[in-house]
Parts: C-alpha cells; structure tokens; sequence
C-alpha cells in the first residue's frame, strides 16, 4: 500500500492471482467489432427495458430492437445478448 492509502498494480495483480503483464494486456485491448455490436445491442436493451419498466419478454425485445437497430440483432446470437442484457 502506499503513502496515499492506494494499492500498487503489482499488490492488486497479486491479489486478484493474475500478472502485471496479464493486467495491462487486459487494460490497453480493443473491443472487437463484434463487442462493439453486442454492448450497443446491451445499451439498447437497458432502455428499452428502463422505458418499459422491464415488462418486456423476448419476443417483444426482439421486435424492439429490430426497430432501433436494424439488421444488426439479426448478426448477434439474440438470446445470449437478451439474456446477458436483463441480468446485469
């Protein structure tokens, strides 16, 4: 720990049972394209669900999100994404 009260990146890295190295790797990488498509799909989920007050089941969120984002829920495997969507 140091003066300030804040841990190091090595104390953190140790704790957590992973490398430095493993840990900048982790920080410094890009979202592939298919990330990129999948949090914009989480994004739109998470309003559509705010705006209906999560009363929406599948069908209906696929129909929704077929009108905000066409084309591009058809790309995704729709359930995983729904799914990961309504539990986080």
């Amino acid at each position: 720990m140091t003066s300030s009260g804040k841990y190091t990146v090595s104390e953190t890295a140790r704790a957590a049972g992973i490398s430095r190295q493993a840990y900048y790797k982790w920080l410094n990488h890009r979202l592939s394209l298919r990330e990129q498509q999948e949090r914009e799909v989480l994004e739109e989920i998470k309003r559509i669900e705010k705006r209906h007050q999560d009363s929406v089941g599948y069908d209906k969120m696929v129909r929704l999100l077929n009108r905000t984002i066409p084309l591009r829920v058809d790309t995704l495997n729709n359930k995983s994404v729904i799914s990961r969507g309504c539990f986080e």
